[in-house]
């Protein structure tokens, strides 16, 4: 549906269905090559985003200062102040945004899957670490660099007047509003973010059908679900995928707005409990291994901020998700009412529901939570001879410490 919705841009004429069949079995297609053809596809895709965030964020520079060919002018920090960066109240507009962001920015958990299909272990943890300077590069700069090119009431935003009237993202609106060259150069952008959103598309079926083979091996799905082929593919979970994925036919329908809305909500902040899940789980590790006397230098690779970092991800996880509960029983610009509180927060009875399934299905209400003594530390670890792990640990690190500050 993003794909068909980014193609609007150049040809509306064409029914967005023949859109997503296209896409649909090209990404189920790219799935069937198996990890090999993930990666590699990725990789390409990857670059080409990189690539174009660069110029993007040169051209927006020089675009805000003024340059480029039939400019505006200089423009500045003029729509921070004017229709302004915050819309009012601005902390529950702030609180409004939560949950497109975590749909955003969620997604940094795939390297744990990724991880699990890697010869070497020791590049997923060098890429997970600059996880954080890739977004304070990439995400955070250009949110500014289009905070200064798009007022926030621009017509073509989504949302503005309603989300079918979309016709460009905030990147190609950035570029298109600042003249011709802009306008030549939007065109480029919008190819660039096809290809982002086919990128996730591969990304989210390569990330789903790989969790529903997990929970079927471990048996929370029906066994069959955990089958992989000689060539490593989980074929009932891309199948799986597959199934779901031709919802993205519903965009033929007059009531497409209103699914999609209803689908977004099923993942609302799901995200913002799965991370409050990992950072409780590293903190119980954590504890696991004082209360069994055994020492933290047995974590092969260790999280920068370690122990805290949990604590810290649990109550930011657990304000983000009071922030959403707060914008959605007193929405930004109208009155209370049930349909938008589900709107936002449907995952949070769907979830508690599930809960209690498993738990009925299960019939383990006692040992809901383990003691610290208790929790078993070894089944499953990859890293068999610790000695011979922590030597190349050191080595690296030795080598790490010899370059530059930079990096």
């Amino acid at each position: 549906i993003g794909c068909a919705m980014t193609l609007r841009y150049w040809n509306d004429s064409v029914n967005p269905a023949v859109w997503i069949a296209i896409f649909y079995v090209f990404i189920m297609c790219l799935n069937l090559f198996g990890v090999r053809g993930f990666a590699e596809t990725e990789f390409w895709l990857s670059l080409i985003k990189i690539i174009a965030i660069v110029i993007f964020i040169i051209i927006g520079i020089v675009l805000i200062c003024g340059g480029g060919p039939h400019s505006n002018g200089y423009i500045g920090a003029k729509y921070w102040h004017d229709p302004g960066a915050f819309v009012k109240p601005v902390f529950k507009g702030l609180c409004n945004t939560f949950v497109s962001a975590a749909f955003s920015f969620g997604g940094a958990e795939l390297v744990v899957l990724t991880a699990n299909e890697s010869r070497k272990i020791e590049s997923i943890s060098r890429a997970a670490k600059g996880t954080f300077w890739r977004i304070a590069v990439f995400y955070i700069t250009t949110v500014v660099i289009i905070g200064c090119l798009v007022p926030s009431n621009d017509e073509r935003l989504l949302g503005a007047s309603s989300d079918v009237d979309v016709t460009a993202s905030p990147f190609v609106i950035a570029l298109s509003n600042t003249g011709s060259f802009g306008d030549k150069v939007s065109h480029f952008m919008n190819a660039v973010i096809l290809i982002a959103v086919l990128s996730v598309c591969n990304s989210c079926v390569y990330a789903a059908s790989r969790v529903i083979q997990s929970l079927g091996a471990s048996r929370q799905l029906p066994s069959f679900c955990g089958y992989i082929d000689r060539k490593g593919r989980p074929l009932v979970g891309i199948g799986i995928c597959g199934v779901f994925g031709l919802l993205g036919f519903l965009v033929a329908s007059s009531k497409e707005g209103e699914v999609f809305t209803w689908l977004f909500a099923l993942c609302s902040i799901s995200s913002f409990f799965t991370w409050f899940c990992i950072c409780f789980s590293q903190v119980r590790f954590r504890l696991a291994l004082k209360a069994q006397g055994r020492s933290s230098d047995e974590i092969v690779y260790k999280s920068m901020l370690g122990f805290w970092g949990g604590v810290l991800g649990c109550i930011l996880n657990i304000l983000l998700i009071a922030g959403e509960i707060y914008v959605s029983l007193f929405p930004l610009g109208g009155s209370p009412n049930a349909e938008g509180f589900f709107q936002y927060c449907l995952s949070i009875p769907i979830m508690i529901f599930v809960y209690f399934c498993h738990r009925i299905y299960r019939k383990n209400w006692t040992d809901w939570i383990i003691s610290t003594k208790n929790i078993d530390l070894d089944t499953g670890r990859k890293v068999e001879d610790l000695e011979l792990m922590k030597h190349e640990i050191l080595t690296e690190k030795a080598r790490i410490a010899s370059k530059p500050l930079y990096y």
